[in-house]
């Protein structure tokens, strides 16, 4: 019995599948699954594991359109679009230009507001984009999920299969040894055989479409994250460069400005300076005349006090010589009258 227990003429698909990825409702569910199983019903065993087959194909078709309607091409032209407008207006490193290579502070306004329509336009179509990327995401996780349920379902059916043959094997044919039972028995382990290998593709196809999941969602993800980047590190941080450039720039004008001012005031002194020496050496050359017509005027005016004072001199000398003259002509009448007649 052993030996027709473990006879090979039926083709032998070997699955290996491990009973430690499930729970204990899991396994009691597959426990149960086995106890449905009627290997001889052909019907069960063609149709057995249909509707994991049938999600696993919906998923499938559902991967593939999501996976032609990507077209990562045209949001790589838009970076590159958007990195090419952003070195037309960067600061010159070049010295030997000004700080925007052939731009003047004018040109640089109007570069800069060019740049920045076109930008716009870029980052309203990255908005709705990105958007959809996040939709899309949030599809493919979904999908992902079902395609990880379809994958555990397949399991269980590939598992429970497994088990009803192994019992079919053990506990009936030895009891239809030699009969044409046994041969039905037989036949219909190798088509129940061939669904599970059916199903164990199916299974494949989870785990592949899955690894295609995640290399979309990887894929959306960059692309999000470059889109996040360029919305809210780059032109942010463009626009700050910029404005720190025309700040400079103007500062620049500003200088340059202020230079020419100088330089006039400066003319304008240097002019002023040399009329005022030459007006100083005329004044000097006129003043040597105008000396010597002071101290001759200092010496006629000291003449004159001279003069003043000898005349104040006489009259006052004039004045005491009367004065004493009066005295004296006094005395004498005084005298005059003591001698006798």
């Amino acid at each position: 019995m052993n030996n027709i227990a473990n006879d090979n003429s039926s083709p032998n698909y070997s699955i290996s599948i491990d009973e430690e990825q499930f729970s204990e409702k899991e396994l009691k569910a597959i426990n149960d699954l086995v106890d449905q199983i009627y290997i001889l019903d052909t019907n069960l065993v063609v149709s057995y594991g249909n509707e994991a087959q049938k999600g696993v194909s919906n998923v499938s078709n559902k991967v593939l359109k999501l996976s032609l309607s990507k077209n990562n091409t045209s949001f790589n032209e838009d970076f590159e679009s958007i990195i090419k407008e952003l070195e037309k207006l960067k600061p010159n490193e070049n010295k030997s230009n000004k700080f925007f290579s052939n731009s003047s502070n004018s040109r640089l306004l109007f570069d800069y507001h060019k740049t920045k329509l076109f930008l716009d336009s870029i980052l309203n179509k990255f908005q709705e984009n990105k958007l959809i990327i996040m939709q899309d995401m949030d599809n493919l996780n979904k999908l992902k999920k079902q395609l990880c349920y379809y994958e555990k379902t397949l399991s269980m059916y590939i598992l429970a299969g497994q088990k009803a043959i192994d019992n079919v094997k053990t506990n009936i044919l030895p009891k239809f040894a030699n009969t044409k039972k046994y041969q039905e028995y037989i036949e219909a382990i190798d088509l129940f055989n061939r669904k599970l290998y059916d199903l164990n593709v199916s299974k494949t196809i989870c785990i592949q479409e899955e690894l295609e999941l995640n290399i979309m969602i990887t894929n959306d993800a960059k692309i999000l994250d470059k889109i996040n980047i360029i919305m809210n590190t780059t032109i942010p941080l463009w626009k700050n460069q910029i404005t720190i450039a025309i700040g400079i720039a103007n500062a620049r004008d500003a200088i340059y400005s202020s230079s020419d001012f100088n330089s006039a005031a400066n003319d304008n002194l240097s002019l002023n300076t040399k009329n005022l020496n030459s007006l100083l050496k005329k004044f000097k050359k006129e003043n040597s005349s105008l000396t010597e017509f002071s101290k001759a005027n200092d010496e006629l005016i000291d003449i004159i006090s001279s003069a003043k004072q000898l005349h104040s001199d006489i009259n006052s000398k004039r004045k005491q010589a009367e004065y004493e003259l009066r005295l004296y002509e006094k005395e004498l009448e005084k005298n005059l009258k003591k001698v006798p007649t």
